[in-house]
């Protein structure tokens, strides 16, 4: 079950894994941009932004790790001599 779900999930590593990565920079340059801005947003809204920024960057590390748990292992049998 384990090796099923490892190969569906790298299946999409790479659309989720960089859209995480493209979200984090996105909201991160927001946060960073937007106190300087003319019409600047309340704080609270930057701080949503800084804490997306973090919860996106965190899944796409996390996602990598989760990957590397699942991979399945070689056995003795599985290598070819």
């Amino acid at each position: 079950m384990k090796t099923i779900i490892f190969h569906i999930l790298r299946t999409f590593r790479f659309i989720i894994v960089n859209g995480a990565k493209i979200l984090s920079g996105l909201f991160t340059l927001g946060a960073v941009i937007a106190p300087f801005s003319d019409n600047a947003p309340e704080t609270s809204m930057i701080i949503a932004w800084a804490v997306l920024a973090v919860l996106f960057g965190a899944s796409a590390w996390y996602y990598d790790a989760l990957l590397r748990k699942l991979e399945p292992t070689k056995s003795r049998n599985q290598e070819w001599s």
